[in-house]
């Protein structure tokens, strides 16, 4: 009988996140960081987007990911915008 165990790739018992590694940027010991929401088996762990107030964002479809990426479609009602960092003032 295999026991499962942190940083095996499947969420099993207390773990809220299970990325096949014990420490990978949004799922550390098998915890969801703050800021991150994974999913799947293995995780697929991603920065939570937080619009600004009285925005919402609603994803439409799954999640596609490979090894290297996750693409996601997000719908949002009304339309907002992010500042321009590199913009010149």
């Amino acid at each position: 009988m295999v026991v499962p165990y942190c940083g095996d790739g499947l969420i099993s018992n207390q773990e809220q996140c299970d990325t096949g590694s014990m420490s990978q940027t949004g799922c550390i010991n098998c915890i969801i960081s703050q800021g991150y929401t994974c999913i799947g088996q293995p995780s697929i762990c991603t920065p939570t987007v937080v619009p600004p107030s009285g925005d919402s964002l609603t994803l439409v479809g799954q999640p596609n990911s490979n090894t290297n990426n996750v693409f996601i479609t997000l719908r949002s009602t009304p339309t907002f915008t992010f500042p321009n960092e590199n913009a010149q003032r």
